[in-house]
C-alpha cells in the first residue's frame, strides 16, 4: 500500500496427535454460515475476508457408502491372501495324511539324448532364448519346407487302490490335477543351445492328497502316482507320428528334482512297420494308461512282464523340472 509491502497472518493452522487432527484460526467458514473476517492496515485501509475448505466435504450418502466399501474389502481379505499365496496351500482335506503341491514345467524334447541331464545356470537363459528366436543364421530352403515339429502329450495317472487322490484346489490348479489329457505347443529344434532341443515351457501344477486308511491295504505293487507320457512329430504335410510314450513317477520329497524319461514305442510285427515307415500308421497302445501299468485288468501292478509285446527303445528323451512341497495337517 503506498508503494509499501505488509504482511499479514490471515490464518494459521495447528497439528495434534500427529496430524491425525488440524485446528485453523481463525476458524473455517461452513456451510450457511459465513464467517467474514477483517484486517487494517497502518495507513487506514480496512480489508475483509473468509476462510473456507477448498477441499470437497464427503455427505452422510458418501460416507455410508465409503463404509460399506472398506467393509466389504475387509471381508475379501482372507480370500485375497489365499491368492497371494497360490492355488493348492488351503487346509489338506480331512481325513488325509498329507497333502502335495508339485510345481514344474515340461522343459523340452531332445531327439538325439545322450545321457547328459539339462544343466542349470547360463544354459537355461539360452534355452529361453530360442523358444522365442532361432537365432541369425539363414536356414535352407528344404529345412523350411521340411521342418518337423514336436509336441507331448500328459496325463496324471492315480493308483488304482486308492491311496491318492485330487485334493479339492485341483480344479482350481487345472491342468493335469485336474483330470484329463493336457497338449503342450509345437516346437521345432532349436540350435541356438548347442544342442538340439524342442523348447516347449509348458507348465504343470499336481496337487495330491494321501488317504493313510488305505496305505495298509494288500497290494501287488506299491505304485506312486504317474504322469503318461506321449510324444509326436508333425511334418509340413500335417502327418503325426508317434514317437514314442513314457512314464515319470512323480516326486513326494520336498525339493528341486531334475528328470529324463526315456521312450519307447511298440513295434508291431514287419507288415506294421512297412506299414509305418511307407505310409506314417504307427502302431498305438489300446490306451495310453497301459504305460504305466500291466495291463487294463490289473491296473495295481507294475508292468514288468511284456514279453507279449514287441517294444523298440524309441530315440530321444523328455526333460522336466519339478518342484515339490509338502503339507502336513
Amino acid at each position: 500500500e503506498d508503494g509499501l509491502l505488509y504482511e499479514v497472518l490471515l490464518c494459521e493452522l495447528r497439528a495434534y496427535n500427529r496430524g491425525l487432527m488440524l485446528e485453523a484460526q481463525p476458524p473455517l467458514r461452513s456451510p450457511g454460515r459465513p464467517l467474514v473476517y477483517s484486517f487494517e492496515l497502518p495507513n487506514g485501509a480496512l480489508y475483509e475476508y473468509t476462510v473456507e475448505n477448498a477441499s470437497h466435504t464427503p455427505t452422510e450418502a458418501e460416507l455410508r457408502q465409503a463404509q460399506q466399501a472398506r467393509q466389504g474389502f475387509d471381508t475379501s481379505v482372507p480370500q485375497l491372501r489365499r491368492n497371494l499365496a497360490g492355488a493348492g496351500f488351503e487346509q489338506p482335506p480331512s481325513g488325509s495324511e498329507a497333502q502335495v503341491a508339485i510345481f514344474g514345467e515340461l522343459e523340452a524334447f531332445e531327439p538325439d539324448w545322450a545321457g547328459e541331464p539339462m544343466p542349470a545356470g547360463p544354459f537355461d537363459i539360452a534355452a529361453e532364448a530360442s523358444a522365442f528366436l532361432r537365432g541369425t543364421t539363414p536356414s535352407s530352403f528344404r529345412a523350411v519346407l521340411w521342418r518337423p515339429y514336436y509336441y507331448a502329450t500328459y496325463e496324471l495317472s492315480l493308483p488304482a487302490c486308492g491311496e491318492w487322490e485330487r485334493s479339492p484346489s485341483s480344479e482350481t490348479a487345472g491342468g493335469p490335477s485336474a483330470g484329463g489329457m493336457r497338449c503342450t505347443q509345437r516346437a521345432s529344434l532349436a540350435g541356438r543351445t548347442g544342442r538340439a532341443l524342442c523348447i516347449f515351457n509348458e507348465p504343470i501344477e499336481l496337487h495330491l492328497a494321501r488317504r493313510p486308511e488305505l496305505q495298509a491295504t494288500a497290494m501287488a505293487d506299491p505304485t506312486p502316482p504317474r504322469l503318461v507320457l506321449q510324444v509326436l512329430r508333425v511334418d509340413s504335410w500335417e502327418r503325426h507320428a508317434l514317437l514314442g510314450y513314457a512314464f515319470v513317477d512323480v516326486p513326494l520329497s520336498p525339493g528341486m528334482h531334475a528328470i529324463q524319461a526315456r521312450l519307447w514305442a511298440p513295434e508291431g510285427t514287419i507288415r506294421q512297420q512297412l506299414s509305418a515307415q511307407l505310409c506314417g500308421a504307427y502302431l498305438p497302445l489300446a490306451s495310453p494308461f497301459l504305460v504305466a501299468a500291466a495291463d487294463a485288468h490289473r491296473l495295481d501292478v507294475l508292468p514288468r512282464n511284456r514279453s507279449a509285446l514287441r517294444a523298440r527303445t524309441a530315440a530321444g528323451a523328455l526333460h522336466a523340472r519339478l518342484h515339490v512341497v509338502r503339507e502336513e495337517p
